[in-house]
């Protein structure tokens, strides 16, 4: 190391931080990143961090303090013990003579510091020595306290790489050892007469810590100070203080949680415990405060409302059971809980949602048992109390119309703010539901009826009434929907009854359409009111910014109600066919509208069914057949009609369903083959219309789930036109439809079509000429990039002909060229692409492994049996017999992965290491250890022309050798990577393939956590 060094390190930072050209700032960064990897940065940075501040810039000292840190956590095993101690020491200078360095230095050393202590096993008692060295002054116990706070925290660091043995030794050693002295000396700072208030700040920082840590119980700590500390920092105005402080109240009261559980299971409570002696009191105090607290108050102040809340919830989720069993004990908390969900931040209170869930839970749980049938009623006037809470938040603000919102967000509320209080009255909808569940559905329905009723009679009387208080009780309704029963006869008729009252205002006609689409059960077993919401939903229709809602009600109403909406279908078709008012419906809500009437078809009687269905199909078919005789010079609107009429169609096949002997079923497979001749005409038309296109595709999977058999005379000219399709555009919508065509008729299916076609040979030329156009299409370097798509659903094809016809698949003259393609794929970048082509090797080589266990086992039969009248078994003719039954063509795949191993591996084995998510990991490195299976037991097992029957294991080795020893090694030293390259070689000569998988897996988050690091 020269000076010359230290001043490259200092002018590049200067670079860095200074200079404004991104790219000269690009190039400092990188060279800052490489360096940080390299030997000379210890000594460097330690040099750099003994020279006084007045002569180098502060931004060196602390690059180098989190170079330091860095390199213990990734490279202090390049270290002997001799450096690692002397490395030690001097971070121990270092702290001593930081007294004038900013705090964000301090806590680099101590987290360096720390990082020794968990790794070094010659460093015998790291906290007994930082303490003696570290207790001169307020100054340096400061620093020892920053120390102790750390400790815990880098000991449960995952970037820090030890055995479990050695984790498990440093564990004990630093901290449950340590415990009860850190706690004696955290009272005795706080006892000390020369520490100031912000020692005692970080001896809470400190405290809270080892609270999470685990390590401290309230039993170790009931009778110190600390408790007291914890509760006396939440009056502290400072909010970075305050939060500490609720994190270790949150932490107290989580380390009861046992207690909690087993106080809970007596059939009295008792007195005599931590919860009631110490925290109850506290907490019924923080109560107080909180109710009384001006930063809420006044300031509405997010991080105070944040700590209150979290208190407050941990206590509930601790002690549920408790809360459960002795509400009378818990009153003050469920009072603080009820209050914690009337802060106005709307974020804040979600974190209480899943309490109240557990809650209900608990209490419905427990009324179960014989004894306590008295809990559920203990409890009905908190969640009463909640349902009146919820709705009130459920409400509009006054200022808003009810619909529209300024494009630029100017004005009080924006469109954001507008969407995420949508999610929440979704979201505290289930809590809402959750009290219906205690409460019982007449007392939850009171509720919004009183507020509804009592907001009516007040419009009646000429006084001014907020929409926006009518439209959130019947917003409460609708939520409370799903736990209120169809048979509910007491108030659910009051709240119909006042439908034809509410004051006019589409938001409040929005609302309460919804609510008849939500209770349509209810409706089915109340039918005197069908009337009624049909004539009120159709109304909707008159205005834009209701019809959705009337749309998706005609939907349930036709579902639930249907068979007392067959005497009006008349009125529903002709309804369904007229012109409706300007752009009133889109395209979704008409399609919402299709799905009821083939409802409502489905409970018509037998007779009458080929009837409603001509009326509601023949029109379409009709149309369809008069847009595609104009060929393909046809206007874009024309097209788009096209889709829409296509669209409707497809819900129709979709959802009608018949009875097997209905007379509707010879319309239903009359029209599903004309529309399937009218799709192939448009596909054949339109290929390349991307609406176009996807509507075909949907109403395709309809045909093919529904009518397969009756258009099973259509079966070779669909496959034909799909083909076609995509060797003409490319586009994924028909390798998707063309993957459902497939999984519908697959192998099971025996028809012959021509004479002597079978769905086996129209598969396989599907997929012959699907690869074609697919690899060609797909030749450049980039191009698994830019059409990821069809990646994804190409490698789905292919995985799904694997389990239908994978022998005829691998024997297919083309299946080479997609072995070496599905090599190149593993570069895609795109999760949802890289998945499909990992799980087709992942398919690929287990089935392989499958066939060669199998083979292997019979082998093993024969070599075992002793029976005399197997003299021919051992001489292997048998075992050529079981070959030729076995008609799975291994001896291709085994070629396969002999002779393209190198390129199939390097590119799993990069991908593995670089850039594939975590959810594909499992596969690729399941997919890496089969492969050294097969190359390893294939030859072995199969006789293969061409091929020796010896193992092809070292080939795999020598592969892994040359793929790892391109890594530099300042991202891995060359006898980690040598290593790693012997272990694995001996786990596959012992066959130990799990170990195998294993090494991979350590080698893949050793190799991450030291070169993927990057500069701090």
């Amino acid at each position: 190391m020269s000076q010359s060094d230290i001043s490259q390190v200092i002018s590049i930072l200067e670079t860095l931080y200074k200079n404004s050209d991104p790219s000269a700032k690009k190039q400092a960064n990188d060279w800052l990143q490489d360096f940080q990897k390299k030997p000379e940065a210890w000594m460097v940075v330690d040099t750099i961090l003994r020279t006084p501040l007045s002569e180098l810039q502060a931004e060196a000292k602390m690059f180098s303090a989190q170079t330091l840190r860095n390199k213990i956590i990734n490279d202090l095993s390049d270290l002997d013990s001799s450096a690692v101690n002397s490395l030690k020491d001097s971070l121990i200078a270092h702290l001593k003579d930081a007294q004038s360095q900013p705090q964000s230095l301090i806590i680099q050393l101590c987290l360096s510091l720390a990082g020794i202590a968990v790794q070094s096993e010659a460093w015998a008692d790291p906290v007994a020595e930082i303490i003696q060295q570290l207790s001169s002054d307020p100054f340096q116990i400061a620093c020892l306290l920053e120390f102790l706070t750390v400790l815990p925290e880098e000991m449960m660091n995952e970037r820090i790489i030890v055995s479990n043995s050695l984790f498990q030794d440093k564990s004990t050693k630093l901290l449950t050892d340590q415990a009860g002295n850190v706690i004696q000396l955290m009272v005795q700072c706080l006892q000390s007469t020369n520490l100031d208030a912000n020692s005692h700040v970080r001896v809470l920082g400190c405290f809270n810590s080892w609270l999470k840590s685990g390590e401290l119980t309230v039993d170790m700590i009931r009778d110190t100070p600390l408790i007291d500390l914890a509760f006396a920092a939440l009056d502290a105005s400072d909010n970075s203080i305050f939060e500490t402080a609720s994190d270790a109240v949150c932490n107290i009261i989580y380390e009861t949680r046992d207690e909690a559980q087993v106080t809970s299971r007596g059939h009295h409570y008792s007195e005599q415990t931590n919860i009631t002696q110490i925290l109850l009191p506290k907490l019924a105090s923080v109560a107080e405060r909180m109710r009384s607290d001006k930063a809420i108050l006044e300031e509405n102040d997010e991080d105070r409302m944040r700590g209150y809340c979290r208190i407050f919830t941990e206590a509930g989720e601790s002690w549920i059971y408790l809360i459960t069993r002795f509400p009378e004990v818990f009153e003050k908390i469920l009072a603080a809980l009820l209050d914690c969900m009337k802060m106005p931040n709307l974020e804040i209170i979600r974190m209480l949602f899943n309490f109240w869930g557990d809650l209900s839970d608990n209490v419905l749980s427990n009324t179960e048992h014989r004894g306590h049938e008295h809990i559920r009623s203990s409890f009905s006037a908190v969640f009463e109390s909640l349902i009146d809470i919820i709705i009130v938040h459920q409400r509009y603000p006054l200022g808003f119309d009810g619909f529209s919102l300024p494009a630029d967000d100017s004005g009080d509320w924006s469109l954001q703010e507008r969407d995420e209080f949508r999610d929440f009255r979704h979201n505290v909808g289930d809590v809402l539901k959750d009290c219906v569940r205690v409460v019982g559905e007449q007392v939850a329905l009171i509720h919004p009826y009183q507020i509804i009723s009592s907001k009516l009679s007040s419009a009646g009387s000429s006084q001014s009434v907020p929409w926006q208080e009518i439209e959130a009780p019947l917003f409460s309704l609708r939520s409370m929907g799903a736990e209120i029963s169809p048979y509910e006869d007491n108030v659910m008729p009051k709240i119909m009854d006042i439908f034809s009252n509410f004051p006019t205002h589409p938001k409040l006609r929005y609302a309460a359409t919804l609510v008849i689409g939500r209770y349509t059960e209810w409706t089915d077993r109340h039918p005197q009111y069908v009337e009624f919401q049909l004539k009120y939903v159709f109304e909707g229709f008159q205005d834009k910014d209701v019809a959705p809602a009337s749309a998706l009600a005609i939907k349930y109403l036709c579902k639930d109600c249907n068979i007392h909406l067959v005497p009006v279908w008349s009125e529903l078709i002709g309804f369904y066919y007229q012109a409706f008012p300007g752009d009133i419906l889109d395209d979704m809500d008409i399609l919402q509208i299709t799905e009821g009437l083939a409802h409502v078809i489905n409970a018509m009687p037998d007779e009458n069914t080929p009837t409603a269905l001509e009326q509601l199909i023949l029109p379409m078919i009709s149309r369809l057949g008069e847009k595609i005789a104009a060929g393909a010079n046809i206007t874009e609107n024309d097209k788009l009609d096209i889709a829409r009429l296509v669209d409707r169609m497809g819900i129709l096949f979709e959802f009608v369903e018949l009875s097997k002997n209905s007379p509707g079923i010879a319309v239903l497979d009359q029209a599903s083959v004309s529309f399937c001749q009218t799709l192939t005409q448009i596909t054949g038309l339109f290929p390349s219309h991307p609406i176009l296109s996807e509507s075909v595709g949907k109403a395709l999977r309809s045909i093919f789930d529904r009518h397969n058999l009756a258009i099973k005379d259509l079966v070779p000219n669909i496959a034909e036109s799909l083909v076609t399709a995509f060797r003409q555009t490319g586009l994924g919508v028909y390798l998707w439809a063309s993957r459902k065509f497939i999984k519908v008729y697959d192998n099971a299916t025996r028809e012959i079509w021509n004479g002597n076609t079978t769905i086996e040979q129209i598969v396989l030329t599907m997929v012959q000429s699907i690869s074609e156009t697919t690899l060609q299409a797909l030749q450049g370097p980039e191009s698994a990039q830019t059409h990821p798509e069809i990646i994804d659903e190409y490698f789905k094809l292919l995985v799904l002909v694997l389990e239908g016809f994978s022998k005829q698949l691998i024997r297919a003259s083309i299946f080479p060229s997609i072995f070496k393609f599905g090599v190149s794929a593993l570069s895609v970048r795109q999760v949802h692409a890289l998945d499909s082509v990992e799980y087709f090797w992942s398919r690929l080589t287990a089935q392989a492994m499958r066939h060669l266990s199998s083979i292997k086992r019979s082998q093993e039969i024969v070599i075992n049996s002793s029976e005399p009248h197997f003299p021919t078994l051992r001489s292997g003719t048998n075992n050529r017999q079981k070959r030729e039954e076995n008609d799975y063509p291994l001896d291709i795949i085994v070629r396969l992965f002999a002779s393209e191993g190198y390129s199939i591996v390097n590119a799993l084995f990069d991908g593995f290491l670089h850039t594939f998510p975590p959810e594909c990991l499992k596969e690729a490195s399941n997919s890496l250890v089969f492969i050294a299976k097969i190359i390893h037991t294939g030859p072995q097992l199969i006789a293969i022309q061409n091929l020796p029957a010896t193992s092809h294991l070292q080939n795999y080795i020598q592969w892994i050798n040359s793929i790892v020893s391109q890594i530099p090694d300042s991202n891995m030293p060359a006898r980690d990577r040598e290593l790693f390259v012997a272990d694995l070689s001996r786990c596959f000569q012992d066959e130990n393939w799990d170990k195998a998988t294993i090494l991979f897996n350590d080698f893949r988050t050793i190799y991450r956590r030291r070169s993927m690091r990057g500069l701090e």
